[in-house]
Formats: structure tokens, sequence, C-alpha cells
């Protein structure tokens, strides 16, 4: 859904704060032949000082998580949103994409940034907004830690039966 977008952002982002920001990748392992592919149809990617942290377990996303500042989500269309989710329970501010089921727990500006992912210059713009404006990624981000408790799988189970025996 995007990995391509994502890391031509990524790549911007690197471009233009070289050695400011770190970026770390995980979701597939360095050595995914899909992986290098995919750097090998993006010129210069290859040579990008991002880090690749690999498939995680659950407990080392969450070390992960709990880690960064920033978490970017560039999919064309995130069903849920489950990692962001994550991310901002963990206290992270996060760019979701506006297509997909992210609008359930993002609220633009309040909690995270939604960007539009078929637009390069917005979803650069949108990252530029998050490392430069202090201010605001900190709101995000304490507000991603009261909003997170509010989505718990019980209530998703409690809303289930109520729709069923109501």
């Amino acid at each position: 859904r995007q990995p391509g977008f994502t890391l031509q952002v990524l790549q911007e982002m690197l471009r233009r704060h070289a050695g400011t920001i770190e970026v770390i990748l995980f979701g597939c392992n360095q050595d995914d032949p899909d992986f290098h592919k995919l750097l090998s149809e993006i010129r210069g990617a290859a040579e990008m000082p991002w880090r690749n942290a690999g498939v995680l377990t659950r407990a080392q996303l969450a070390s992960l998580l709990n880690e960064v500042d920033i978490f970017t989500d560039f999919s064309s269309f995130q069903a849920m949103g489950l990692t962001a989710m994550e991310a901002m329970a963990c206290g992270v501010a996060v760019v979701v994409p506006q297509e997909g089921g992210a609008d359930s727990f993002a609220r633009h500006k309040e909690n995270a940034i939604i960007t539009d992912t078929t637009s390069f210059e917005t979803s650069v713009n949108h990252m530029e907004m998050l490392i430069f404006d202090e201010t605001l990624r900190s709101k995000l981000q304490q507000q991603s830690i009261f909003d997170m408790t509010q989505f718990y799988p019980e209530k998703a189970a409690y809303k289930i039966l109520e729709a069923l025996f109501h």
C-alpha cells in the first residue's frame, strides 16, 4: 500500500534534515528480496542512512515506539491503523492517511496529523510541520496518550454484545 511513496517521503526528509533526524523502518527483514527491489526502484534509496529494525515482536515494537517522536503511515488506505494507535498510546505524534479507518480515532491537529497520501507535497509538508513545530508535536503526543485510553478491546466487545442483545 505505497511503500515506495513512503520511502520517497522519508528520503526527502533525510535530504532536508541530514544528520538531525533518524529514520527507522520496520516490518520486513534487511535481506528481504522485495525490500531490495523496492530500494533499487527509488533513485538513491539504497544509499540513504535509514535503519531497518526488521520484523519486530510486539514487545520490540512497543520498545521502539517508546523511543521515537514521530510515526508515519503513508499508506494509500489504512483499514484500521492499529500500529498508529499503538504509537499514539506510546505518546508518539503520528501521521496517518485520510483514506481508511484512521478517522475513527485520529483528529487532525488535535491528536494526529491526517494527510492526503496521494500528494507528495502535502505529505512532506505535514512531516515538516511535525519536525519544526515542537509545540504542536508535543500537544499531539500528550493528547494521543489520553485519547488512546478510550480504545480498549473490551469496548468493541461490549458494543457487539449491546447490538446483539438490545
